[in-house]
């Protein structure tokens, strides 16, 4: 976890405080309570005031709110959360930055005495440092003395360029590699070195060898700013190759490490034989040349900015990132505790890029997605091949159970990896089905066109196709269950007809619901009706009969729930439909 300034972790919820997002390290902190609403966290004698605080708030407003909150350690724990919010109504979100106050004090002194000793070494040293900001353009140059900035340089970047040219304070014949310099700065080019002969820095007194180093920092989408250093060198030491060995394992569009030096650091790292858990994982960005040609290379070069900072930032000193061609990059985690800890990484890295543009008002709205595969040593596998075999056989299971989701290689669930063979409906089982569910579909339709079946025999032979608990056919006016298989429910679901819940049905009359805890503040009669029989995830399918709701067909879980696949959800509602016209005739 990050100790700096006392940070917990960040989250971003919707209206009702649901949970859209959060890091990693409110995972840790938190657990998966908080995965549908944040407010468990929350002292009752505190949530009051935390949500009078949050409906005060306008637009862009942001508040320090005081609050007892309580992680999986299960103490009461005052928190300094900053409290923002942004838009309105149902498409409202707040977004919490949430500190520990006594760790928080501990940690602002112990970083009080590192910065004056960090002060001392840039005072004893003669490097000059530079910043460059995207919001004003202004480039700075300054010095460090002790305890204070030495502001030696502070215009436009463009009047910099210009002045320092024309004032003769740059060599002419390395006038090219300046012009490239401020090109590289203005570009907000990920990492760049250029050295040349130049008097900027001592305001045109003298000539010097300098080598300017930067890098281009991101704090969130769209906010960037240039940092970097500044050298003198004699000129019987000036490089030749300046930066090779730097840019040597870097790829420039993100400035993770590139394909061969990923690779290298997996298989080093995995042949020490290490005591603790490793996982690799695979990440694809969801139809990344799709991106590219339909917003074209500036955006898709965006993209791939903005995920390897949402990599960076989750992983912290836990592990290494790298892309390894197109929208595909490799993670080599290392400081893991175990699968829960695991998840909560890939949950933040999932959630935190699928919400990267909302605050984006040119792109509000847009989610880009990612699918990842994970395998983890010595679980699966001990060595670097295996490893990666297993997490690209997860990763292929994410994407073909539709885009937006992780899967972590479990032998048992997923079967043994088979190398050079062309993948087939087999890679998604440990054991492939007798028949593939677009088949039992096609085989079921012939079927009933043939002869009359019998209700009863048709959901059960879904509800052993799909793998589900029970399955329940309700009918209007007072919503009973007339027919029923598997795990049986002891009343009605009239909450499911009500007018405030019927709007989450789609068009094609379905309600996907992963996890009942998701309603919980939304359409909490639904949810404590459903929690009531166990009941705790499901697909409803709505039937009609002269365009009025007349039965309510529930594919369920009971005692557990899982993510719906998309390709599921489309055969659920075409037998949704098959049972919905049976029941009513």
């Amino acid at each position: 976890m990050k100790e700096s300034g006392g940070l917990i972790g960040s989250v971003t919820t919707d209206a009702h405080f649901h949970m859209q997002y959060a890091d990693a390290d409110f995972f840790h902190y938190f657990g998966d309570d908080v995965i549908y609403s944040i407010l468990r966290t929350v002292h009752e004698a505190d949530t009051e005031r935390l949500l009078q605080t949050a409906h005060a708030l306008r637009d862009g407003q942001t508040e320090q709110i005081a609050l007892r909150m309580r992680g999986t350690a299960a103490d009461w724990r005052w928190m300094l959360a900053s409290l923002s919010a942004h838009g309105s109504g149902e498409q409202r979100r707040y977004q919490m930055r949430i500190a520990d106050a006594d760790r928080m004090q501990r940690q602002l002194m112990l970083l009080t005495a590192e910065n004056t000793a960090y002060r001392f070494y840039l005072n004893l040293m003669r490097e000059l440092a530079f910043r460059y900001s995207f919001r004003t353009q202004r480039i700075q140059l300054l010095s460090f003395d002790v305890c204070r900035e030495v502001i030696l340089t502070d215009m436009r970047l463009s009047e910099w360029k210009r002045q320092s040219i024309e004032n003769g304070m740059v060599a002419a014949h390395d006038v090219p590699k300046f012009e490239k310099l401020c090109a590289d700065i203005e570009a907000g080019v990920s990492r760049f070195q250029h050295e040349l002969e130049t008097a900027v820095c001592s305001k045109g007194q003298h000539m010097e060898y300098c080598s300017f180093r930067g890098v281009t920092r991101s704090n969130a989408p769209g906010s960037r700013t240039v940092l970097g250093t500044v050298s003198f060198l004699h000129a019987k030491y000036k490089t030749k190759e300046p930066g090779w060995m730097m840019e040597s394992t870097r790829d420039p569009a993100t400035d993770l490490l590139n394909k061969t030096a990923i690779t290298s650091h997996a298989k080093a790292v995995l042949a020490a034989q290490p005591s603790g858990m490793v996982s690799i994982v695979l990440l694809n960005i969801d139809e990344f040349k799709e991106i590219n040609d339909r917003c074209g290379h500036m955006f898709g070069d965006e993209v791939l900015f903005t995920f390897s900072h949402i990599l960076q930032t989750e992983i912290g000193s836990r592990g290494t990132a790298g892309r390894i061609g197109g929208g595909m990059f490799l993670l080599v985690l290392e400081g893991i505790a175990d699968e829960t800890d695991l998840r909560g990484i890939l949950r933040a890295i999932r959630t935190k890029f699928e919400w990267a543009w909302e605050s984006d008002s040119e792109r509000k709205g847009m989610h880009v997605t990612c699918s990842m595969g994970a395998a983890c040593y010595p679980i699966n596998a001990l060595d670097y091949q295996e490893l990666f075999m297993q997490a690209d056989k997860a990763l292929y299971i994410a994407q073909e159970k539709g885009h937006n989701r992780y899967v972590i290689y479990d032998v048992n669930k997923h079967g043994a990896v088979q190398p050079n063979r062309e993948r087939t409906l087999s890679d998604l089982y440990a054991a492939a089905p007798a028949q593939s569910k677009a088949g039992f579909v096609s085989e079921l339709m012939q079927n009933l066109l043939r002869e009359k079946a019998d209700v009863q025999s048709v959901m059960q032979r879904i509800g052993e196709q799909f793998g589900l608990d029970g399955i329940q056919i309700a009918a209007a006016p007072d919503w009973k269950p007339v027919y029923q298989w598997g795990h049986p429910v002891s009343g009605g679901f009239p909450e499911l007809l009500s007018e405030s819940f019927v709007q989450h049905f789609t068009a094609d009359h379905i309600c996907v619901i992963d996890n009942i805890n998701a309603l919980e503040g939304i359409a909490d009669d639904v949810f404590h009706r459903l929690e009531q029989e166990n009941l705790l995830g499901t697909v409803l399918y709505l039937a009609e009969q002269d365009g009025v709701p007349a039965a309510l067909i529930s594919f369920g879980l009971f005692g557990h729930f899982r993510k719906w696949s998309t390709p599921d959800i489309g055969y659920l509602t075409v037998l949704g439909g098959i049972l919905g016209t049976l029941a009513l005739s």
